[in-house]
């Protein structure tokens, strides 16, 4: 994954590096270091792309897709991709099928390769998230940016699946708000109320909560 992601980096002018921080919840880490401007990926974009490079081995894939990224993001209860698509209407179920579909129709080779390389769809989704960072003026590429690339890369798997990519772009607006990336961890408080509250409202239409105000 270092070699493939070095060489990624470098098709897109720029040279990478992951390394293995001690006592790091991220088992890689991507360091991405454009020659004229230095920046990097968070943890969690990094953390991103690393679960779709072991997905794509794990399949026996040669080539690291953006479908890939998509759905390792989609399975991730956890992921701002996940609570993206949860926030737009949208058959999640077809949208995992249809994922599945499409990955299962690439080439698989036994054994499968220790570096997956990076397909042209995927360099070109990096290419946008880089872009999309320095548009912002952030510091750092965030999942979001990592994630929205890989929508736009699948657009036509989300239609089948009856989601709008100007809507995911919305809720991922959202969840974002105003906050700049300014540091490795600035994308963790995206949508933090939503990710680590309760939505008492959406407990009631549920009839989850006591209906009697005051009981003990």
């Amino acid at each position: 994954l270092a070699q493939a992601i070095y060489r990624l980096e470098r098709s897109c002018g720029a040279v990478a590096r992951i390394y293995h921080p001690p006592r790091s919840p991220v088992r890689h880490r991507l360091v991405l270091a454009p020659r004229a401007m230095p920046a990097t990926f968070t943890e969690a974009a990094q953390a991103a792309l690393v679960a779709a490079a072991e997905r794509a081995k794990a399949s026996g894939h040669q080539q690291i897709d953006a479908q890939h990224l998509l759905l390792a993001q989609l399975e991730d209860a956890a992921s701002l991709g996940r609570r993206a698509l949860e926030a737009v209407s949208g058959d999640r179920q077809q949208l995992r099928a249809a994922l599945e579909a499409g990955l299962a129709r690439l080439p698989r080779v036994a054994p499968p390769p220790e570096e997956p390389e990076p397909n042209a769809p995927l360099r070109r989704a990096i290419a946008e998230a880089q872009a999309a960072a320095k548009t912002s003026g952030d510091s750092h590429v965030s999942v979001a940016d990592v994630f929205l690339a890989a929508v736009r890369a699948c657009r036509k798997i989300l239609a089948e699946a009856s989601y709008s990519v100007a809507s995911i772009e919305e809720a991922v607006k959202k969840m974002r708000g105003t906050q700049r990336v300014t540091g490795p961890t600035s994308d963790a408080s995206f949508d933090a109320l939503n990710k680590y509250g309760t939505d008492l409202v959406a407990q009631a239409e549920a009839g989850k909560l006591d209906p009697v105000i005051g009981r003990d």
